[in-house]
This record gives structure tokens, C-alpha cells and sequence, in this order.
């Protein structure tokens, strides 16, 4: 029998240990809220049921961004009752503290929930094991999680657990949650650790090294328990929620989630004119707060219609009315990366405003921050189509602006098409502040649905418009607008943002209609959504719901 050396810590001893007394879960995930407590508490039980750790790592965010280093430590003796103590595992905590792996700073875990509400479940159902506590600094980057997962991989091994502890999506609609959760799940199950860095959690670094250990370990099989979010345990869909994964990775091998794929799109994108002046410098930031930085998070695919250059300089505010040439400062690019918005659409009748070289700098950059530049004022080709994802199925953006270009793109649908991706047409059409959409629109759409595409998705008229469901697929003419800042009407300051997961041949949309406020969109919520939702949900043949969990949801 192959024998392998490791160190088992507490009141054990280095000891060799024969290869089949591994663990057949050597990782778990749970969220550390106390929403889930009950479920978190039993879930830990079934596993102590099955597996006999002698040494737990578990592994936290740094809420509070306590500590000097980027991985902290600690060697204390937790005092959970007068009957219940952790044991540290002290010599492996030396070791990371030695190898300068880590930094020991106790004062770093005095209010890490991350760690705290997950210490009573390890030490009423593994009473036995020592602890590693440690917390991950949410700045580490993905080589330097890399490093790390390294030398856990190295002294996790035999009878060691690791448990990761990790909440999901925050504060979005428990349905955007689902989609977030999807990617992360799919990240989870085929063991992707750069899809996995794509996630809406709070910890990416925790994710990645829970994938790495299981790796290892040839735990390949990831066990989902429990997924589920915080406003459909209230059964409510428009508060803010946390979502939650519970799940194991066991001896054996996955299989694969190949043909899903995500995406969240949004309006016309316009920062000069009064958006400059009003939010200037470092506070272009603020124009996104009522949106915050995690609503395009966690999807293959998040997409804006850019309308208008970025510039290689800093241009001077001109807040005028009339101004119809759009320059947009060059911390767009800073803008768009904070909110995790990963495509532009750039076919639209402002993206030479600039001239060619404007529209050059304007790809250069975009690119430069990982920002997929999609489609031209003019022309179809090369730059016009790109496709995004990490999965075999891969979600394909064709933007064109038909005001000014050919629309004749049946081939390049059929074509990706003929790739096994998912088709998503991003029209730049239709007439100004017209709610509804025109016969030209109609007849284009449906040609390209007949071609192949999955879905349509349209901007310019900058309203929202009307949508239908053609041949089974959607077809929504206008989002609106989603950063403009035309406050005259009503209509203009209102928009539609759209989420969606493709899975096989289904489609599953979210709505999040929105609405701007001093030019910065919020999330519409209560009656005034649920009025938009139905009205859409009709237009695409669902039926019209309360406002229970879920009717912002519609199945295709």
C-alpha cells in the first residue's frame, strides 16, 4: 500500500498515514449569514456523518479589511462555552506564519463573521479536529490566490478538511441572484477556476482555492445540497438579497455543464453633455451608486450600448443642449471595470463623434481593461461580432447600427450558430421616443430569428419599447436608456435592463425595469415594476403574476 508523509496537528503527530484514510470530502462551502443557520448547522452534521477530519482550514473573507497582510492567522484557543474549546492547529499555523505564507494578527478575528458563525458547527460536530483559521484579503489577485492554494494543497492533505465560507450574490432581486448563482455554480461543478473569478461572491480567492484543493485531491465531484437566496426564503422578489450555496466536493469525476451561458443588457450609455458636468473627475462613480457595483457582476456577458467615443485626454465640460457631438472622458474605461460591465456595444450613430481616431482610442482602451469593443458606426465586419464565455457554449454579440450599415448579417448568425453558440443581435434602430416599435424593426428582427438568432435586443429610440415572442424567441426593441441624461419626459429617464441564462434550449429572462433620478438609474420596485413586468410578460405570452417571488421571471 503507498504510503505518503503529512502532518496531522493538535494532539496528534507527524504519522504516516496510508492513502486510503484520505477523506472522501476533503472541501466544503457555506455561507456564514445567520439567515441559514438551521440549514448551515445541518448540512455540517451530515457531513461529520460521513467524514472524521482531524485538522479543519477554514478559510474567510476579510469583511473588514483588518489585518496588515493579505492572509491572516491566528493561533488561538476558541472558547465557544466552558465545555467547548478549538484547538489550534499550531504546527501548521507556524509553518504558513514561518514560510511567510501568512501573518498572525489575532486582533484581525474579532468580528469576522466569516469565521465566528461557522465555529460552533465544527466544534459540535468535529470535536476532535484542531483549526486553522484564516482570513484572505478581497484585494489578493489571482496568481497571488494561486501562490497560496499552493501551500494549502501542500499541508491540507489526509485526514484534512477545508471549508470555505462564502456568501453569494448581494443585493440584487433574488432573481438576478439565481442567474449570478448559476455561473458560479457551473464555475464550481466543471472545477473553473477563471470562471470562478467571474463569480458575484464575496470571496473569489475562497472559491478558487476550495477549486484547487479539490483538484489535488482528485474530489472532482462537486455535490450541490442547497441553493437558494434570501428574498425566496421571504418570498419576496424586488429586496435586496444574499444568496447562499451549500456543497461538497467528493472523490470521483464531474460532469461537465457545457451548454449554459449568461448575460445581463443594458440601454444607451451616454456620459457627456450633463452626465461630464455633473459627475466629473472621481465622481463618475456616483452615476452608477443607485446601481452599485454588483448588479452586472456574475454573468458571462454584461453588456451597455456605449453611446459615443471615450477620449485619449481629459475634454472640457460642455453641458449644453444642442451639444450632439459626444466625447466621453477617459475614466469610462475605470467606470465601466468598476461595474463589472464587460462588453460596448459601440454600432450606434455617436461612435465617430471622435472621427476614426477617437473610435481607435476608443476600442484601445476598452479592450486595454478587459471590455469586449462590439460593432461600428458604419461598417459590418471583423470588429462586429464577438463572442464571450468560458463554457463550450459561448454567448455571440452581433451589434450593428442598420441606421447606417447593411443588415444583411443572416451569415454571420448562421454561422456562429453552426459553432454551437447562442446568438444575441444588438441592434442600433427604430425611431426616436416612439414606444412602439416600427414595421422595419419587425421585419428585421424576424429575419434574424428566421437566420438563427436566439434573441434580440435593441437600442437608439431612447424609450422603451414594446417586445413580442417570435418563433419562441424574444424580441425586445428598445431598452431605453440607462445612463442619458434627457430629462424632459418621463419616458426617457425610465429603462429596462435584462438578465437571462441560456441552458440547452431554454431561455429563463429577469426584468429589472429601472428609473433615473438626477441622472443616476435605480431599480424600480413595488407596484410600479410589477405594472412594467406584467405588461412585458403578456407581450411575450406569459401569464400576468402577483408580486410574489419569481414573477420577474420568465421561461422560454
Amino acid at each position: 500500500m503507498s504510503q505518503k508523509k503529512i502532518s496531522i496537528v493538535g494532539q496528534a503527530t507527524i504519522k504516516d498515514t496510508p492513502k486510503n484514510e484520505e477523506l472522501s470530502i476533503p472541501a466544503i462551502i457555506v455561507p456564514h449569514h445567520d439567515l441559514v443557520k438551521i440549514d448551515r448547522s445541518e448540512y455540517i452534521k451530515e457531513i461529520s456523518q460521513k467524514i472524521s477530519p482531524e485538522t479543519i482550514i477554514l478559510i474567510s473573507p476579510n469583511h473588514f479589511d483588518t489585518g496588515s497582510g493579505s492572509v491572516t492567522t491566528t493561533d488561538r484557543i476558541w472558547a465557544l462555552s466552558n465545555d467547548t474549546k478549538i484547538k489550534p492547529a499550531t504546527e501548521l499555523i507556524n509553518e504558513l506564519i514561518t514560510q511567510k505564507i501568512a501573518r498572525s494578527e489575532d486582533s484581525a478575528f474579532e468580528r469576522e463573521h466569516g469565521i465566528y458563525n461557522i465555529l460552533p458547527d465544527i466544534g459540535a460536530n468535529f470535536p476532535n479536529a484542531s483549526l486553522v483559521p484564516i482570513i484572505l484579503d478581497k484585494k489578493m489577485t489571482q496568481d497571488e490566490t494561486n501562490v497560496f492554494s499552493t501551500q494549502i494543497n501542500k499541508i491540507c492533505v489526509g485526514r484534512c478538511l477545508l471549508v470555505v465560507s462564502v456568501d453569494c450574490s448581494h443585493y440584487q432581486p433574488g432573481s438576478l441572484a439565481e442567474i449570478h448563482d448559476s455561473l458560479t455554480l457551473r464555475a464550481l461543478n466543471n472545477l473553473d477556476e477563471d470562471l470562478a473569478w467571474q463569480a458575484e461572491v464575496d470571496s473569489r480567492q475562497s472559491l478558487q482555492v476550495f477549486i484547487r484543493l479539490a483538484k489535488s485531491r482528485n474530489a472532482q465531484k462537486f455535490v450541490l445540497k442547497e441553493n437558494t437566496n434570501s428574498g425566496k426564503i421571504a418570498n419576496l422578489s424586488d429586496v435586496e438579497s444574499t444568496s447562499y450555496i451549500f456543497g461538497d466536493y467528493e472523490i470521483g469525476q464531474n460532469d461537465k455543464i457545457e451548454n449554459e451561458v449568461s448575460f445581463i443588457v443594458a440601454g444607451d450609455m451616454m456620459l457627456d453633455r450633463n452626465i461630464d458636468y455633473n459627475f466629473r473627475d472621481g465622481k463618475i462613480f456616483d452615476v452608477l451608486g443607485g446601481i452599485g457595483q454588483r448588479l452586472f457582476w456574475g454573468t458571462d456577458l454584461s453588456l451597455v450600448n456605449l453611446e459615443g467615443p471615450i477620449s485619449e485626454n481629459p475634454i472640457l465640460p460642455n453641458n449644453t443642449k444642442d451639444n450632439m457631438i459626444f466625447n466621453f472622458p477617459p475614466k469610462t474605461t475605470d467606470l465601466l471595470n468598476w461595474a463589472h460591465i464587460n462588453a460596448a456595444g459601440l454600432a450606434n450613430n455617436h461612435t465617430l463623434n471622435n472621427g476614426s481616431e477617437g473610435f481607435d482610442n476608443t476600442r484601445k482602451v476598452l479592450s486595454a481593461k478587459g471590455v469586449a469593443p462590439i460593432g461600428s458606426e458604419r461598417n459590418f465586419d471583423k470588429n462586429t461580432v464577438n463572442c464571450l464565455g468560458l463554457s463550450k457554449t459561448k454567448i455571440c454579440v452581433l451589434a450593428i447600427n442598420t441606421l447606417e450599415t447593411s443588415t444583411n448579417i443572416e451569415f454571420v448568425i448562421k454561422e456562429q450558430k453552426n459553432n454551437g453558440n447562442k446568438v444575441l443581435v444588438f441592434p442600433h434602430w427604430g425611431i426616436e421616443y416612439d414606444e412602439i416599435h416600427s414595421a422595419s424593426q419587425e421585419r428585421l428582427a424576424h429575419s434574424w430569428i428566421d437566420s438563427g438568432a436566439d434573441i434580440v435586443i435593441g437600442s437608439h429610440p431612447h424609450v422603451v419599447q414594446d417586445a413580442e415572442l417570435y418563433k419562441g424567441k424574444a424580441i425586445f426593441y428598445s431598452l431605453g436608456n440607462f445612463v442619458f441624461d434627457q430629462n424632459f419626459s418621463p419616458q426617457t429617464q425610465r429603462g429596462l435592463i435584462i438578465a437571462g441564462k441560456f441552458k440547452n434550449d431554454s431561455l429563463t429572462l429577469t426584468l429589472l425595469p429601472i428609473v433615473s433620478e438626477k441622472f443616476i438609474p435605480r431599480l424600480v420596485t413595488g407596484p410600479t415594476k410589477e405594472k412594467i413586468v406584467n405588461d412585458f410578460r403578456k407581450m411575450l405570452g406569459a401569464e400576468a403574476l402577483g408580486i410574489n417571488y419569481g414573477y420577474d421571471t420568465i421561461s422560454l
